[in-house]
Order: C-alpha cells, then structure tokens, then sequence
C-alpha cells in the first residue's frame, strides 16, 4: 500500500469519528482530503503543497506522517471504544454499531460475539445477517 493511501484510510477511519462525533462539516473535510490522496501517487514532504486540502486538514496529515498518529483520532477511539471494535466487523456500519451498543451495551467484539442471535431483535438484522456479523466479529478478534 502506498504512503498516499495509508494516510487516506487514516482520514476516513477519522472522519468516520468525526461523523459519530457529531461533527459532520469536518468529516467531510477529512474524506474529500482521503479522495485527493487516493489520486496522488506521492505525498509530497510539505503538505501545504497538496491542492483541494484545508490547513487544518494539512496539518492533520502533517502529524500523522510526522509520528504515525492523529492524537484527535486516539482520543476519539478513547471516546468511543466500542466503534472502534465494532467499525471493521461486515454487516456493520456507523448506524447499526450504534445500535448494537445502545441496545446491548456492546463494547468490544467479545460482547459482539456474546449477543449472537439476539441481534435479530433490532430492526433489519435477520437470523442469515445476525450470524454472518457473529462470523466476522469472531474472524476480526481471531485475526488480532
């Protein structure tokens, strides 16, 4: 995977945060920013170079390429932990993993696994889905 794109992932997954956050306008910053990476081959050292990217969205960047890290975003996930479980499990996206853990008070992908079937009880969540969740919560855990 290139620089550009491993930088781009880092401002979707942020921008995801950002959305659950409530902060919309700078959600969509971060993911026009990951739009404009995906076509660069190449970051280039200065990212006041990059054309289509605010500055604050420019230093975002900067610091991540800097230290590998976007402090707001590790704050985010402190914030909510459990999208940070759930947000790589298929079948699960921001609205249903909010769901899961108003409901069930699901907080990790342990939880996840433990509330099987019982996903069933929230709306357009079917036995076939419920279980492929379960499948990939279990597979995600494995994995780590």
């Amino acid at each position: 995977m290139t620089e550009s794109n491993t930088i781009a992932d880092e401002l979707e997954k942020f921008a995801d945060f950002l959305r659950l956050d409530g902060q919309d306008g700078r959600a969509y910053a971060y993911e026009t920013a990951a739009q404009v990476l995906r076509r660069r081959r190449v970051i280039p050292p200065d990212p006041s170079q990059l054309d289509g990217i605010g500055d604050s969205t420019r230093t975002t960047i900067a610091e991540y390429q800097h230290s590998g890290t976007i402090d707001e975003l590790e704050e985010l996930c402190d914030e909510y932990p459990w999208y940070d479980a759930m947000r790589s499990v298929n079948g699960i996206g921001q609205a249903r993993a909010q769901q899961i853990h108003e409901k069930f008070n699901v907080e990790s992908l342990d939880d996840l696994i433990l509330v099987g079937s019982d996903l069933t009880l929230i709306s357009g969540i079917g036995q076939v889905t419920a279980a492929n969740i379960i499948e990939s919560a279990r597979e995600e855990r494995d994995s780590k």
